[in-house]
């Protein structure tokens, strides 16, 4: 596994929203918005159902990755002045917890860094854990949000 440098690691933490991407049965991309949190070598996404909250659809990051654990995390940075866009993007394969301690650490570490989950029931939802095996960046890192 890897673990991002402190200078991809700062940038990631100024990033409130990165794009999950899985892939489908048909081998199309499948990008999202998320909200995550890293804690070493993952980062972690909090994911809920789809269509219905009894669970009995899963979403499609889910279905996808249960056909096919890769995915990417991503996160940038853009200006007008290309000079200043960055990116930092992390790969690797994802395991999905409902629950369990490395669940319940994730949904602490996703509480403490959107408050907006203090109001959300999200102690049972799946999460999904991407193990870092490669990161890739570009641009200047040092960049404000």
């Amino acid at each position: 596994m890897t673990t991002p440098t402190p200078e991809q690691r700062r940038f990631l933490d100024t990033r409130m929203v990165a794009y999950l991407t899985t892939v489908d049965s048909s081998g199309a991309p499948h990008a999202v918005p998320v909200c995550f949190a890293l804690a070493g070598e993952t980062a972690y996404v909090v994911s809920g159902g789809e269509g219905n909250r009894t669970g009995e659809r899963l979403d499609k990051r889910l279905r996808n990755l249960a056909r096919n654990p890769r995915a990417s995390l991503g996160a940038d940075h853009y200006e007008d002045d290309w000079d200043r866009v960055a990116w930092v993007r992390l790969d690797g394969p994802a395991e999905v917890f409902a629950s369990g301690g490395e669940h319940d650490e994730a949904v602490r570490l996703l509480r403490a860094r959107y408050p907006q989950f203090d109001d959300m029931d999200i102690d049972g939802a799946p999460v999904i854990a991407l193990r870092i095996e490669r990161v890739l960046s570009f641009g200047p890192l040092d960049v404000t949000a």
